[in-house]
C-alpha cells in the first residue's frame, strides 16, 4: 500500500488509522488508490466496452476489465 497515492500517508501508521474503505470511496479515489497508475475514466471505459462486447480478453496496461456486479448503476470495476 506505500505504493498507492492515497495510502501514502498512512503507510507509517497502524492499520487501524487508516480510512474505512467501502464501495463509493473506492470509486470515487479508484486514480488515486490504485498502484498502477491507471485512470479512474479509462479503466471504465475499457470495462464498459467489455461488457458491451462479452469479449473479455482485450486488456488495458496488462489488465482484464469487467464491472462487478454486472448492474452498472452502481457499478465498480474490476
Amino acid at each position: 500500500m506505500p505504493q498507492s497515492p492515497f495510502y501514502a500517508a498512512y503507510a507509517d501508521r497502524p492499520v487501524g488509522e487508516w480510512p474505512l474503505m467501502n464501495k463509493a470511496r473506492l470509486m470515487h479515489h479508484f486514480s488515486e488508490i490504485n498502484t498502477r497508475n491507471l485512470p479512474r475514466d479509462t479503466a471504465l471505459a475499457v470495462a464498459l466496452q467489455a461488457e458491451e462486447s462479452r469479449d473479455f480478453t482485450p486488456c488495458w496496461a496488462s489488465w482484464p476489465w469487467g464491472f462487478r456486479p454486472a448492474h452498472r448503476a452502481s457499478a465498480g470495476c474490476f
